[in-house]
Parts: structure tokens; C-alpha cells; sequence
């Protein structure tokens, strides 16, 4: 678990000391302190076995170590002048400390503008030692900091929408003035590092052709790829955003401050380094590049910005620094107490609240500032308060539309039941999975009282972490509010679960516990997801876990809560940012009755924060990993159900349809059972929709208005990035088999339709032009070209019922003519009058492996059909199909 590299060597008869900090310490090896005794084996060898021996026995030696921690009983204390005046003891100070752990405590509250000098001396047992060298620091009041504005809000339903007016910029950011650098290529190292003297600025070089210099992890380790360096040394404190957005490869950012590996902090305490941008800056940004937000820079020392590469990746980068804007979000205050989070160039928050009686929730927003050299968030003033009536209502939810040229697809979600509600954050889309050593959970935020009877969640179907599904129960809890901490509290409710590993199920990928009797509670709790079989005693996976997801985008932040560390030893905090940076929402629901009452309250007895008590397993965090990674992409080819469907589900409603309205008026209705419409054939330009739920005694009211702007703009221009201008390549016999990489910025569509990219290549064969493209369609005369079916083999044989129709023909048993959607002809089909659940259908074959396809290769079938209703297809239960067939060696399907 730990190894040295001595690159120089080693000569006969020397030796060296080696403080092995690679990889694992014994304490993170296993576990934790334990007090246990272990043996500890070393070997010593030379690389690559440029040295022959004929035994090893003599390269291994072994000690004895006991385990225990050396600080285990220290403890610290802190002595504190104030303004000059004599050093008294301010505290003592405890720390569990672990390896690679800096021992640190924060002394408040205390006065603005008054210097506080500092000693500590070191305690064990009745001895203290001498005292520290002394450090002074002076802390000030918290600068006024611009507020919002402006705030407005209202509800549907349990759906909340505010707006307000973004703060005016905050103005306490300085960059340097200098002229600009004369190189903008980066140096080599640390020692010829190209000096930048302006900011903002934009940078360009290339790592091609440089040595390998630095490293450093975040995430991934063992990059061998060449570097450049620049250094900034600026003239007062201040902090800037960088990004490598616009390189031409696979780019990873460092920044040092001093002294190589000392990595410089951020304004959130971390620390700055990026190998893949959690967020890009721009949307055309080249993927796998980096970004750093908040690089806290102080007055007079220099930082050096290494720019360096994932793996081996190398080639041109561009490297933008700028003002880091401190304003880090936004929080809503709803009746006084946190109730969500928005980012900092946001200007509305849409948010659920669930509440099993109407109430008026008061609502205030205020801005949260992160400035370099403050230790802690700065606050503004709030903006409003605005009164939201947040009720329960009969009328659909959640309209969305999306526009398809000329048609709009409207989606809705059905009315809620309040005796059979589900409660839920994510979209039901599976994106991600992790394992950790720890549990999850998402806070249902919910005014009132209201029964639970109902949990569940989705589990990755993949085949990872293991190849074992549904053979390990975990374990779903419930648990209430801790209002001193406002974090989960007691346990109300818990029971082990298998998922559903049947892919034929409604349920399939979801375990789902539906309770005996109804859990009645008031007020949020949160549902939590633990003992999943992680091996706490040797801080890595266990050999059967199954995992819960999670959708592609984070909606709801402000719910998703962590606690890493085995029961006993951690404690609970909301999710930080880049915890489960490749995770949106945990897909985890609660079904709820709220039809119940405040009588007959119940909670359950406490057994610990994990739902169950374990003291002595060690604190230290274990491994932490992603389904899908950068190093391994996966994509779901097996998801779990979408909607899983829960026994006691009812509908009580005497609801009739669906009223759609485009633009105030009435168009169209739909039945009870479907919620989404197709609007087709529409004129350009904008419209807006609602939608309504008809009952037999009543119309509710309208859903969220949603608007559409229906166009035809073609993409935006790409930017060809690698390879250069002018490339030009010889083909032989050589280098047939050679490959080369494109890569190219995104497009964007003003319209939101899916963008499919073309590339293009033509050439001079003995002085002929060739053509080739990529992708190409790969279907022999689709458009039934000269009126013939060249290329296409009916089936079965002998089927006559089809014929090459042109524009202009006449439709059987209609005034009507044909026209064509594509070219002049067209193949008509009809049933082969041959008794009952007969077919025939027209085919075009090919061999997977001659067309280039293998395992996770994406394919597309487009296609047009028509069926005029004076010959409706449907007639005789006729129906008509464009699909694909997979076919083995012995054509089953």
C-alpha cells in the first residue's frame, strides 16, 4: 500500500531513509487508529530488473508497528492578546486528528479592527509544552454588499416561482494594469515561468514539444503529459477565475502558490486545481477542459499557473484569466428559514414545496458573497418579503413544451391525488450512480401534517459495482427534522429492501417498501439510503452492493444531504458541490396520504443517524466513485422503469380530459389518461399554452403558461480547431489503417433542434475527384428512385401486396391524389388478405461488423409514412412499422 522511486539509484553498499507518503498511510490502509499490531513488509528492487539476481531473499526486510495514534491524548491550548494587551488562555482546543490532517481552530466571536496575536502550546497528559512562535491577525466587519431587489412571487399548486433584480456587480475585486506580456507562450518551468503582468487576459501557447515537469491530482493520477508554466505576482489581494475553454485537447489546470505542490486556495477552501470543468464557461467550449473559480491570490507572493494535460494529452490551449465575481448565490428564506439556493447569475428561482394544508409562506431572497481574505460567507440585506398562498390544487402540473419545426409537443403532469401523492425532486431519468462509505438522503420540505406510507428508490441496473442484482438488501429510513442543527435527526421509520431485478416489471430497478401502517408526521423529514453492504472494516467496497442514482441535473440542491463515514463516525452536511459533481437529483421518492390529520402523531424509537450504532468503527473517509467517469464512460443500455408504480395508488377524481389553450383560446382537449399533446402544423412564430383539467362539476385552473417560438434558423457556423488549416495527407499502402482525430467547437441551433454534424472530405485519385463523408446513409435507393425497388428484397416471398406509386396517382377510394414527401415515387404496402396476423414487410441487410458497428454504437432509422384516412391502414387491424431488426448467425431475433 506504499511504495518510493529513487530515479537517481542507488549505489552498492549505500542506503537511504524514505518517509513512504505514497498512495495509503497504515492508518488509511485500515481504517483508522485501531491499536492493533501489524506487521509491515518492504521490498527493495531495482527497476525493470536491470540488475540480475539470483535471489531476492536479501531485498525484503519487516517491522512491527502498533497502530495507535500519537496525538490521541493531546490537546492544544490557545492563548490570545487582545490589542496589544497580555496573552491569556482563550481556549483549549481538541482534534481528531488523522494523517495529512492540519490541526486548526477558529476563534470567535471577536471586534472588528482590533489586532489579536496568538500562541499555542501543545498538551499531553499534565505536560505542556513551550509556547509557539506568535502570529497576529486583525479582523474586520463585513463589507456592505450589494442586495437584490425587487422581489416578486407566486404559486400553482405546491410549484413556487420567484424573480427578483440581480445585485449591482460588487466592487471590491483588484487585477493588475501592467502592459501587456510580451510572450504569451508559456515557460518550461517554475524558473523561466512567462510573467503576467495584466489581467484580465487571454493567453494562447502550445504544451507540444515541452517536458513533463509537475503533476497533481485532481482527479486522476499518473499523467505523463508535457506542461508550461506562467506566473502572477500581484500587488494586493484579490482573486480571479481561470479556464482553458478553447484549447484544442484534453487539458488539466494547476496553480502553485510559492512553492511547487503547494497548491493555492480557492475562495470556497478548496484548493486550486481542475482536470474536467464542473460547468463550462461558454457552450462551445472543447470538452475535458479545466476551469478554477475564485484563485485566491495574496498581495506580494507569486503564483505559478500550470498548464498541463490529462494522461498524455498535449497540443494548443488558450487559457483566459478574469475578475472572480465573489457573488457566490443566492439563498431563499421562506417564513424566516433556508428553503433553497440559486447561483449567482441567476435572477428567479422555481422551487416545490409541499404542503398538506394551505398556507401563506413569506419569502425573501439575499445574496451571498465569498471575498478573499474573509473566512466567512458575507451577507447581504434580503429583498422582500413577498406573501405566497402555497395549496394544493386539481389542475395538471409542470407544463412543458418543445417545439419540433412546426409542431409543439406539449407535456404535463396529471392532477395530484392527496391521498395517493408521490413526493419527488428527480425527473426519473437515470444519468449516474456512485458508491461511498456513508449514506445519502433528500429532504422532503413539507408544511403540515401528512401520513407517509410508501418509500423508494432507483438502483443502477448496469452492472456495476458488481454483477449481483437484488441479492443485498439496503436499507430506507425515515427521519425527522433535528431543529437545533437542521440536519436529519431521529429515526422514524427504517426497513431493508432488495431492488426489483426483474426487467419485465413495472417496478424493475426500484426498491419499494410500502408501510403496514401510516407513518404520520408534521413538518419536513428526510428519506435516507444506507447499510448497502460498503466494508467499513477495510474501508473499501464491499463484494455485493446496489447503488442508488441519480438524474443528469442538479434541480434541487438545497435537498440533498451526505453523510461520509461509517455510523457513529461521521456526521450529516448538505451535499458540497463537487461531492458527487457527476450527479443531479438522488432519485429517491416518498409516497405520502395527505388527507391525514394532526391526530394520532407517531415517531419511532432513535437508533442512530445511520439506523444503527457502531462507536468504534473509525472515522476515515473510504473510497468514492462514479458509475460513469470520464476514464470509463458508461451508458445505460438497461435503465430502471421511469415511473415505477406503487399497489396503493388510487384516482378518486371525477375528472373528464384535458382542456389545451393556445393563446387564451381553447384548441384542442385529451383524454384523462394521457398527458402530453401534439399541436402540428403550425405557422411560424410565437404562441402560449395551458392547459386545464375538466371535471364533471368544474374547470380547474390553468397549469404554468409555457411559450414557444416556432423558426427555422440553421445551426451556428463551427470552428474547426484540430487538425490545422491547410492539412494535407498523401495516402498509400502505408498508412491506410492510420486514423486522424477531428475535433471542432459545438453548434448551437436557435431553435433547440438536435444538431447532427456532416464531415466532409474530398480528394484526386489519378486526377478524378473522389468524395466521402461521414456519417453517410447507408439505405440503397430509400427514395424508390426510376419507380423500381432496386435494393430493397420483399418478404415474404411471393408478396404482391405493395406498388411503386408517383405523385399524382390517385388514393384508392378517395377524391385525393398522392404526393410524394421526398423525390417522385413512393412504395405503397397493404395487408396480403391471408387469413389472420399475416405480414410482409420490404428489408435491406447488412452485416454489423462490414458496417463498422459494434457494442454501444449509436444508429439512426429516419424515414416518412403516410396513411390517408380514405385508406386508412388501420382497416382490417392492419398496422405499419419503420423499425430495426438484430438477427444472429442462425437469423433469430
Amino acid at each position: 500500500f506504499q511504495y518510493a522511486w529513487e530515479g537517481v539509484g542507488l549505489a552498492a553498499g549505500d542506503s537511504m531513509e524514505y518517509y513512504l507518503s505514497s498512495y495509503l498511510t497504515l492508518p488509511g490502509f485500515t481504517g483508522g487508529y485501531d491499536d492493533e499490531t501489524y506487521t509491515l513488509y518492504a521490498m527493495a528492487d531495482g527497476y525493470g530488473n536491470y540488475v540480475v539476481e539470483t535471489s531476492e531473499g536479501n531485498n525484503v526486510a519487516s517491522m512491527t508497528i502498533v497502530n495507535s495514534n500519537p496525538l490521541a491524548n493531546s490537546s492544544w491550548n490557545v492563548y490570545r492578546s487582545d490589542g496589544g494587551g497580555d496573552p491569556t488562555l482563550a481556549f483549549n482546543h481538541t482534534f481528531d486528528w488523522g494523517p495529512g490532517l492540519q490541526i486548526e481552530a477558529v476563534d470567535d466571536p471577536l471586534t472588528a479592527d482590533i489586532e489579536y496575536c496568538y500562541t499555542v502550546t501543545q498538551v499531553d497528559g499534565g505536560t505542556e509544552t513551550a509556547a509557539s512562535n506568535q502570529a497576529c491577525a486583525t479582523p474586520s466587519a463585513p463589507p456592505d454588499v450589494p442586495a437584490p431587489t425587487d422581489l416578486t412571487g407566486s404559486a400553482v399548486g405546491f410549484d413556487v416561482s420567484l424573480a427578483w433584480t440581480a445585485p449591482e456587480p460588487f466592487t471590491g475585486a483588484v487585477l493588475l494594469s501592467g502592459t501587456p506580456s510580451s510572450t504569451r507562450q508559456g515557460g518550461d518551468t517554475v524558473d523561466d515561468a512567462t510573467v503576467v503582468t495584466e489581467l484580465p487576459t487571454s493567453l494562447s501557447g502550445t504544451t507540444a514539444g515541452y517536458t513533463d515537469d509537475y503533476d497533481e491530482v485532481c482527479p486522476y493520477t499518473g499523467a505523463t503529459a508535457p506542461d508550461v508554466v506562467y506566473s502572477i505576482t500581484p500587488e494586493t489581494d484579490m482573486a480571479v477565475n481561470m479556464w482553458t475553454c478553447y484549447s484544442a485537447y484534453d487539458t488539466k489546470l494547476y496553480v502553485y502558490e510559492n512553492t511547487v505542490g503547494n497548491l493555492a486556495p480557492t475562495t470556497d477552501g478548496g484548493v486550486a486545481c481542475n482536470d474536467d470543468a464542473v460547468e463550462y464557461p461558454f457552450e462551445d467550449c472543447t470538452i475535458w477542459t479545466s476551469r478554477i473559480d475564485g484563485v485566491s491570490m495574496s498581495a506580494g507572493n507569486t503564483y505559478y499557473v500550470v498548464i498541463d494535460g490529462y494522461a498524455g494529452s498535449n497540443g494548443d490551449y488558450v487559457l483566459d484569466i478574469e475578475a472572480y465575481n465573489p457573488l457566490a448565490g443566492f439563498q431563499i428564506l421562506m417564513d424566516g428559514a433556508p428553503a433553497g439556493i440559486a447561483a449567482g447569475d441567476a435572477t428567479s428561482w422555481d422551487g416545490l414545496v409541499f404542503a398538506a394544508q394551505p398556507i401563506d409562506a413569506s419569502y425573501e431572497v439575499r445574496a451571498m458573497y465569498l471575498i478573499p481574505g474573509i473566512f466567512d460567507p458575507v451577507w447581504s440585506e434580503t429583498a422582500g418579503p413577498v406573501t405566497v398562498t402555497i395549496a394544493m390544487e386539481d389542475s395538471p402540473r409542470d407544463l412543458e413544451a418543445m417545439d419540433y419545426g412546426d409542431d409543439v409537443h406539449l407535456m404535463w403532469t396529471e392532477p395530484i391525488d392527496a391521498s395517493s401523492f408521490e413526493l419527488a425532486y428527480d425527473d426519473g431519468v437515470t444519468a449516474n450512480a456512485y458508491y461511498y462509505g456513508g449514506a445519502v438522503a433528500v429532504r422532503f420540505r413539507v408544511t403540515g401534517t401528512y401520513g407517509v406510507n410508501g418509500l423508494a428508490n432507483s438502483i443502477w441496473t448496469g452492472g456495476w459495482p458488481d454483477a449481483f442484482l437484488g441479492e443485498t438488501p439496503y436499507t430506507l429510513s425515515v427521519l425527522a427534522l433535528d431543529t437545533e442543527t437542521d440536519m436529519p435527526g431521529d429515526t422514524l421509520f427504517a426497513q431493508e429492501v432488495l431492488v426489483d431485478a426483474d426487467p419485465t416489471s413495472e417496478t424493475y430497478g426500484w426498491g419499494m417498501i410500502e408501510m403496514e401502517e401510516t407513518l404520520v408526521v408534521t413538518g419536513d423529514v428526510f428519506v435516507m439510503f444506507s447499510d448497502f453492504g460498503y466494508d467499513f472494516d477495510n474501508n473499501a467496497p464491499g463484494a455485493d452492493m446496489d447503488m442508488m442514482t441519480c438524474d443528469a441535473v442538479l434541480d434541487h440542491p438545497a435537498m440533498r444531504y451526505e453523510y461520509i463515514g461509517a455510523p457513529g463516525g461521521g456526521e450529516w452536511a448538505t451535499s458540497a458541490p463537487g461531492t458527487f459533481a457527476a450527479c443531479g437529483d438522488w432519485m429517491l421518492r416518498m409516497h405520502a396520504d395527505f388527507t391525514v390529520g394532526a391526530d394520532g402523531a407517531a415517531v419511532g424509537d432513535w437508533v442512530g443517524p445511520l439506523g444503527m450504532v457502531d462507536p468504534d468503527v473509525p472515522v476515515f473517509i473510504g473510497e468514492m466513485e462514479a458509475a460513469s467517469t470520464k476514464d470509463f464512460p458508461m451508458e445505460l443500455f438497461n435503465p430502471p422503469a421511469t415511473d415505477p408504480v406503487w399497489s396503493n395508488e388510487t384516482n378518486t377524481r371525477d375528472m373528464m380530459g384535458y382542456n389545451i389553450y393556445r393563446d387564451g383560446a381553447m384548441v384542442a382537449d385529451q383524454d384523462p389518461e394521457v398527458t402530453d399533446y401534439w399541436d402540428e402544423g403550425l405557422d411560424w412564430g410565437t404562441y402560449s399554452y395551458y392547459v386545464t383539467a375538466q371535471y364533471d362539476d368544474h374547470e380547474s385552473i390553468a397549469t404554468n403558461e409555457v411559450e414557444v417560438t416556432l423558426s427555422n434558423v440553421a445551426p451556428d457556423a463551427v470552428m474547426l480547431i484540430s487538425p490545422g488549416d491547410g492539412l494535407e495527407i498523401s495516402v498509400d499502402t502505408t498508412n491506410l489503417e492510420d486514423q486522424l482525430a477531428f475535433i471542432w467547437t459545438a453548434a448551437n441551433d436557435a431553435d433547440d433542434d438536435p444538431v447532427e454534424y456532416f464531415l466532409d472530405a474530398w480528394g484526386l485519385v489519378n486526377e478524378d475527384t473522389v468524395w466521402n463523408g461521414v456519417p453517410f446513409d447507408r439505405i440503397e435507393n430509400g427514395s424508390f428512385e426510376d419507380g423500381t425497388i432496386g435494393g430493397w428484397t420483399p418478404y415474404p416471398e411471393g408478396n404482391s401486396s405493395w406498388a411503386v406509386d408517383s405523385t399524382g396517382t390517385n388514393i384508392y377510394n378517395s377524391n385525393a391524389t398522392l404526393e410524394v414527401y421526398d423525390g417522385h415515387y413512393a412504395l405503397k404496402m397493404w395487408g396480403q388478405y391471408d387469413g389472420s396476423e399475416n405480414y410482409g414487410y420490404f428489408g435491406q441487410w447488412y452485416d454489423i461488423g462490414d458496417v463498422g458497428l459494434e457494442v454501444g454504437s449509436e444508429v439512426s432509422l429516419n424515414g416518412a409514412m403516410m396513411s390517408h384516412a380514405d385508406d386508412w391502414v388501420g382497416q382490417g387491424g392492419n398496422q405499419g412499422y419503420l423499425i430495426f431488426y438484430f438477427y444472429d448467425d442462425a437469423y433469430n431475433m
